[in-house]
């Protein structure tokens, strides 16, 4: 299991260093306090890595799915998964359907199905990576129907967000503290639905960086596109059971955190 989030956090780094550099600016106030609550993943309902496929693994390693939440506008569908051992953080898994999206778009990742579909669902499948070539043209086409799948084009199966828990941070221990320290420190924060989604009384309040951009080969050359992200939780009681789930119309926000303006 440690082997595991190890990976799934060296291939979230690895694409994007300014995450790390979140986290380090987190650390030095926190020191040992920086605990993850979730990772989150995107996914393709009609490729052999789809939540369905990839339940039983999660299952082998002491996960157990719970809620399912629908994105109607976004079309897609996600689930949360809890470990056994409350010690190892949620995953979030969410999978766009096809079927809502026109036959051109359906025509334009034929290749990137096709890559998914080889891949050995005996294997870690949320370390898939990405093992197709992409042209930029098809990025930006697909980007006009759901920048959620070109997101998929251009990076991938890996994580598309860690999120720092900010229930156990001792000094930035509030949403409030915590995003005025990345604003101060010139951090970017996902306004989308106003800074802070959710509330106290619904159990879960949430922010989020906007992702950062990278340098991405694609066949016409190296272009700079959004990448990962890094998300901040806050949990509480209700009716003296902390809140373990999540809030559709939050979450929903919280996607728009690698949205971008495409030439």
């Amino acid at each position: 299991m440690e082997t595991f989030l190890e990976k799934l956090w060296l291939n979230y780094i690895k694409t994007n260093k300014g995450v790390l550099d979140i986290y380090n600016l987190i650390k030095e106030h926190e020191q040992d306090n920086l605990k993850n609550d979730h990772i989150a993943f995107r996914l393709i309902k009609q490729s052999k890595l789809n939540i369905k496929n990839i339940t039983p693994e999660l299952e082998k390693l002491g996960y157990i799915r719970k809620d399912t939440y629908i994105f109607g506008i976004k079309k897609l569908d996600a689930v949360h998964f809890e470990h056994i051992d409350s010690k190892y953080p949620k995953l979030f898994l969410s999978e766009i359907d096809l079927n809502k999206l026109s036959k051109k778009t359906n025509t334009l990742i034929f290749d990137m199905i096709e890559k998914l579909n080889d891949f050995d669902i005996n294997k870690y499948s949320l370390l898939a990576g990405r093992t197709w070539n992409i042209n930029y043209k098809i990025y930006q086409e697909l980007y006009k129907e759901s920048e959620y799948l070109a997101w998929i084009y251009a990076f991938g199966i890996i994580p598309n967000h860690f999120t720092v828990s900010v229930n156990d941070l001792k000094k930035l221990n509030t949403i409030n503290k915590i995003n005025n320290f990345l604003l101060q420190n010139n951090i970017v924060l996902n306004k989308s639905g106003g800074l802070i989604k959710g509330t106290k009384k619904e159990g879960l309040m949430q922010s989020s960086t906007m992702a950062f951009e990278v340098d991405v080969e694609f066949k016409e050359g190296i272009y700079k596109i959004p990448c990962s992200y890094y998300e901040f939780a806050k949990r509480f009681k209700i009716d003296g059971v902390l809140f373990e789930k999540f809030i559709s119309k939050s979450a929903d926000r919280i996607f728009e955190s690698t949205n971008q303006k495409i030439n």
